[in-house]
């Protein structure tokens, strides 16, 4: 079988063996690459990244998975080596929506602690 060279997917040995690009696999290199997408295979998948798609994307955790998108949001939370929130110290929750105990306002900003004699509002 005489091997003809596709300059975008694959080239020949002098045996006429098909050696796939860097994008493809397969017999016949018809098939994107591991963690490559697009016409051709030149795109990485989603919360890849990299020449080779071997890194996460920004914001895509953990490393060598890649598969928890994780922004942080300034003065609310920050996210860790596995894209898990760390709530800021004034907000808590899952998702960092709630103000931790002593903690008021729209942004949480309010400081204040209740005693007999005073209660908390919004304003503190």
């Amino acid at each position: 079988v005489k091997c003809i060279e596709d300059v975008g997917k694959y080239s020949c040995t002098d045996q006429g063996q098909k050696v796939c690009h860097d994008n493809w696999t397969g017999e016949n290199c018809e098939t994107c690459a591991e963690r490559r997408t697009g016409k051709n295979c030149d795109e990485c998948i989603t919360g890849w990244a990299g020449n080779k798609c071997h890194k996460c994307a920004k914001n895509y955790y953990p490393e060598g998975n890649c598969s928890v998108n994780c922004i942080a949001e300034k003065g609310r939370f920050k996210c860790d080596g596995n894209g898990k929130k760390v709530c800021n110290h004034n907000w808590n929750g899952t998702d960092c929506k709630n103000c931790s105990v002593g903690y008021f306002g729209e942004n949480c900003s309010v400081h204040c602690i209740a005693t007999e004699n005073y209660n908390c509002t919004e304003t503190g």
